[in-house]
């Protein structure tokens, strides 16, 4: 099973798991479909009142109000949704993996050469999951090999917290993956983070467009090419930044891309600062 990534939907997390493949037959009758997201900068989308012609056979799970279906041994579990948790969650999994120092830097440095190519940390993703880990060439590879001679492996936390950050990586479009990239070499990772976080806070559980403003003494670090690049990824998040105004309005669907994105700046901070 895959290390879940819960996606936020209609203040419900939704964890997500990997499934056989669904006939599409019994794909269309199921009321609530939720896609799993795939390489390319393919978010996870609502395919509910999609013809058949339009879907094909996937990894799906399927969901209602208030429930996350587990849909391989239909299991129902309930999970509440707010930001707490989701900074909970994050700082669990964090504090869990137990990286030595040595593998922070290698992690990082590897990731970073990743983000530009989608399908080589889907292929991480993929090789993490099994047992033993697959093989891999390129800095995937450098990755699992330093997480095998590790004195500390088999370290399951550190697995679920390359998983983790990998699950939310695939949420985002592939402009916010180069412009994490960017991130990282400027290294605003704290300030971007802090910004996302001051966002969905207090507009996690709001379900209506919603104008915010955000703060100066969040805005101040992130100057020049630095506030460029965060409105990028903010705009991709759905969020409409105009350049030189720190106003905007909240957009409910940007609840999961924003999540993900904060999530992916905690975790990459982490390893950059370890």
């Amino acid at each position: 099973m895959s290390f879940p990534w819960k996606r936020l939907i209609s203040n419900v997390t939704l964890e997500w798991v990997t499934i056989a493949q669904v006939p599409i037959e019994k794909a269309a009758e199921l009321p609530h479909l939720a896609l799993r997201g795939q390489c390319g900068g393919c978010r996870c989308r609502d395919v509910r009142g999609s013809s058949r012609d339009s879907l094909g056979s996937a990894d799906l799970a399927s969901f209602h109000p208030g429930i996350c279906h587990i849909a391989d041994d239909d299991e129902e579990k309930t999970f509440p949704g707010d930001f707490k948790q989701l900074q909970e969650e994050v700082s669990q999994k964090v504090e869990a993996a137990e990286l030595s120092k040595g593998l922070h830097g290698v992690v990082f440095s590897n990731l970073q050469a990743m983000l530009g190519d989608c399908k080589a940390l889907q292929d991480l993703m993929d090789k993490l999951e099994l047992e033993p880990f697959g093989h891999l060439d390129g800095p995937g590879g450098t990755i699992l090999t330093e997480l095998q001679k590790d004195s500390r492996y088999p370290g399951v936390g550190s697995k679920f917290l390359l998983l983790y950050l990998l699950e939310a990586l695939m949420v985002l479009s592939d402009i916010q993956l180069g412009l994490l990239a960017q991130s990282l070499e400027k290294r605003i990772l704290l300030p971007q983070r802090d910004l996302v976080r001051s966002i969905l806070e207090p507009n996690f559980n709001c379900s209506q467009n919603t104008p915010f403003t955000l703060q100066p003494e969040l805005l101040a670090p992130l100057q020049g090419e630095g506030l460029d690049i965060t409105y990028g990824l903010l705009d991709e998040c759905g969020l409409q930044m105009e350049p030189n105004s720190p106003r905007s309005t909240w957009d409910p669907e940007a609840q999961e891309p924003l999540s993900a994105l904060y999530g992916t700046l905690s975790v990459l901070r982490q390893l950059a600062e370890a």
